[in-house]
């Protein structure tokens, strides 16, 4: 379980997430190929293992208010990746721009995570 609540973790997920997130795009597969079901669920295990070491370094170390703020963030753009890849994933994806959503909210969540990360292991 420990292996779980580290921040390598977390980055080996995220960055599995993108390289196959980039994949689909460029290469111009649909969302609905095995390649995309991957990339949902990267996506879902990032979250999920992000969520776990969130939650230990909370309980772990006193943070401040303002680290609560950021994993608010987190959770926003979580959903906020959720959505736009739903969207994203339509046979006929809104005028709505998903994609640019979807990019916004990948890169929010990595930088709230790394705030938070970053404050426990300088805490430890």
């Amino acid at each position: 379980m420990a292996i779980l609540q580290t921040p390598a973790s977390v980055a080996i997920f995220f960055l599995l997430a993108v390289a196959t997130g980039l994949g689909l795009g460029n290469l111009g597969i649909p969302f609905n190929s095995p390649l995309g079901l991957l990339h949902k669920l990267l996506g879902l295990g990032w979250v999920v293992f992000a969520s776990i070491a969130v939650i230990h370094a909370i309980k772990a170390h006193a943070v401040p208010a303002w680290a609560h703020a950021v994993v608010g963030i987190l959770g926003f753009s979580a959903v906020a990746l959720f959505l736009s890849g739903a969207l994203l994933a339509l046979p006929a994806p809104p005028a709505f721009p998903s994609l640019a959503v979807h990019r916004i909210a990948s890169g929010t969540a990595l930088l709230a995570l790394a705030v938070v990360l970053r404050f426990v292991l300088v805490a430890r």
